[in-house]
């Protein structure tokens, strides 16, 4: 249609031409950017399964346990324990040849020869010159043997001291250190477990050297340590050679309590 100045005017029926946001783009990245998290925190934790799967082996004999660095039970034939099972260690025997002497049908047989397992134990030395300023301050180093006896055996290994070499060479040191004559029959020590009370009392036979209260605690920690790395020794309580509590400096024995 046309104005009254002659100017031609066109109208249409279409809607007006909004310019649209950028909020609905942010929004957009924003849901975007958390399911990408989501993707990559999924991602990290089916990694991390499928990592423990691959590191988990299965412990399925003693030789297996023992070799995981599991806790060795104080028996004989010695026991391992892992995830709630435990596993023996065989003890086998070696059959000897059969002796017949000729013409009669006697036969001579010999005894078999029981073969024991060897078994790894931890020996907790003090270490210098961390353990003079920490008394709780120990280190542990591997010792193997056949005998069933194996608290007294790590005990025997404490007293020997840490070997010429590698462990000398780190500043390893025992600070159990006995003299005198024994009065247990030539033993340096006893010791006896309560199978109830899960306590091992060990007690020396001869005197035992210590400088004060900072030696007093090095010896409890290294011997307590080395102890109760087996599973039926829950606690320790030192004896000297005349039965009193080691260390107890009330003169009440209260460790017998």
């Amino acid at each position: 249609m046309e104005n009254s100045d002659g100017i031609r005017v066109i109208e249409t029926n279409d809607p007006p031409q909004v310019k649209k946001s950028s909020s609905g783009n942010l929004v957009l990245l924003v849901v975007a950017l958390f399911v990408l998290m989501i993707c990559v925190l999924l991602a990290v934790i089916a990694f991390l399964i499928y990592r423990q799967s691959q590191n988990q082996k299965a412990i399925n004999s003693f030789d297996e346990c023992v070799a995981a660095g599991n806790p060795v039970l104080a028996t004989f034939p010695p026991v391992c324990t892992a995830d709630g099972k435990t596993f023996t260690a065989v003890v086998t025997t070696t059959p000897q040849l059969q002796l017949t002497t000729t013409p009669t049908t006697t036969t001579t047989t010999s005894t078999p020869t029981p073969t024991v397992h060897s078994v790894n134990v931890k020996v907790f030395f003090d270490k210098d010159p961390a353990s003079y300023d920490d008394p709780n301050i120990a280190v542990a180093v591997n010792r193997s043997t056949t005998r069933s006896d194996v608290a007294t055996f790590s005990i025997e290994q404490l007293i020997a001291g840490p070997k010429p070499g590698t462990e000398m060479t780190s500043g390893l040191f025992t600070p159990v250190h006995l003299s005198g004559s024994s009065n247990c029959g030539g033993k340096d020590f006893t010791i006896t477990v309560n199978d109830t009370t899960n306590k091992a009392t060990i007690k020396f036979c001869k005197d035992i050297v210590t400088a004060g209260v900072l030696e007093d605690s090095r010896i409890q920690n290294v011997i307590g340590k080395t102890l109760t790395q087996f599973t039926n020794i829950l606690t320790v309580t030192i004896l000297d050679k005349n039965g009193h509590c080691f260390g107890d400096e009330s003169g009440m024995d209260l460790c017998l309590t």
